[in-house]
C-alpha cells in the first residue's frame, strides 16, 4: 500500500504536466488514468509561447517505482537540456525538437543502457505562424491528426527506436502542416492495448474511428468521451496499463 501511494504521488506531481489554458492559437486537454500498477507514462508542455507550443509524451519500459522515477528523471531533464541549448545558440533561436532529443539521447542513453531500460518519447512543436508541427518520434505510439478540411484522420509516421536501445541511433525530425480546426491526438499504448476480458484489443482502427467521429468536440469533452468509450469496451475492473493521452485542437 505504501509503494502504491508513493507511486501515485510520483505520477501526480512529477510525471504529469499541466495543459496551458487560454492559449491564443490552440485548445488543449490531457489526462492520465492510472492502473493498479505504478507506471512510467509521462507528459509535459516544455515550451508555451503565443507563437510556439511544445508537447512531449513518453512511456518507460516496465512497471513500478523504478519506471516512474525514470520517467520523472527524463521529463525533468528536458528543461535542463533546453536551457543549455538556448545558451549555446548565440542568436537566441529556439532549439529544434531534433536538437533537444539529440542532446537528451546523448545524456541519457548510456544510463538507460546500464539500467537495461528504454523509453518511448514523442516530442513535437506547434509553430503557429508557419502552421507546422515539427516532431521527433522515439519509438512511441504514432500521433493521430484529424484534418478538418477533408474530414479524414491520418497516422503520422515515426520510425526511430526508443531512447535507451542503442547509442548509435540518429534522431531526425519530421514536419507536417496544419490548419485551423485540425486536431492532434498523442497517446500511450495503454489505449490501443486496452482489452476485453477475452483479450480483444481496442486497437488503432477503433481509435482512428473514434477520433474522426468526435473530432469536433472540445478537447475536454473529447477526453471524457474517449475515457467512457474505452471503459465501455473493456468492461468493469481496473485497467491493465496506464491510459495517457493529450489532445491539441488548432484554433
Amino acid at each position: 500500500a505504501a509503494e502504491v501511494e508513493t507511486g501515485a504521488n510520483i505520477q501526480g506531481t512529477l510525471l504529469r504536466g499541466q495543459p496551458p489554458k487560454g492559449h491564443p492559437h490552440a485548445r488543449l486537454a490531457a489526462v492520465s488514468v492510472g492502473s493498479l500498477q505504478i507506471d512510467g507514462d509521462f507528459f509535459d508542455f516544455p515550451i508555451v509561447e503565443d507563437e510556439h507550443l511544445d508537447v512531449m509524451i513518453g512511456d518507460v519500459m516496465g512497471k513500478g517505482i523504478p519506471a516512474a522515477l525514470m520517467g520523472a528523471g527524463l521529463k525533468s531533464h528536458v528543461p535542463v537540456v533546453f536551457n543549455r541549448l538556448m545558451l549555446e545558440n548565440r542568436d537566441h533561436t529556439l532549439p529544434s525538437p531534433e536538437q533537444i532529443i539529440a542532446r537528451v539521447h546523448r545524456d541519457m542513453t548510456g544510463r538507460l543502457l546500464h539500467l537495461e531500460r528504454f523509453v518511448t518519447v514523442c516530442y513535437g512543436r506547434f509553430d503557429f505562424p508557419s502552421r507546422t508541427f515539427t516532431y521527433v518520434d522515439c519509438g512511441h505510439t504514432p500521433t493521430i491528426r484529424y484534418c478538418r478540411a477533408t474530414g479524414a484522420c491520418e497516422v503520422i509516421p515515426g520510425g526511430h527506436l526508443p531512447l535507451g536501445v542503442t547509442e548509435k541511433e540518429d534522431y531526425r525530425q519530421n514536419v507536417v502542416s496544419f490548419d485551423p480546426g485540425d486536431l492532434f491526438l498523442l497517446y500511450s499504448d495503454g489505449i490501443t492495448e486496452a482489452h476485453t476480458p477475452d483479450w480483444e484489443f481496442f486497437g488503432e482502427e477503433r481509435l482512428l474511428a473514434f477520433t474522426q467521429a468526435h473530432a469536433n468536440a472540445p478537447p475536454e469533452q473529447f477526453i471524457r468521451d474517449l475515457q467512457a468509450e474505452i471503459a465501455g469496451f473493456t468492461g468493469p475492473g481496473p485497467a491493465s496499463d496506464d491510459i495517457t493521452f493529450l489532445v491539441v485542437r488548432i484554433k
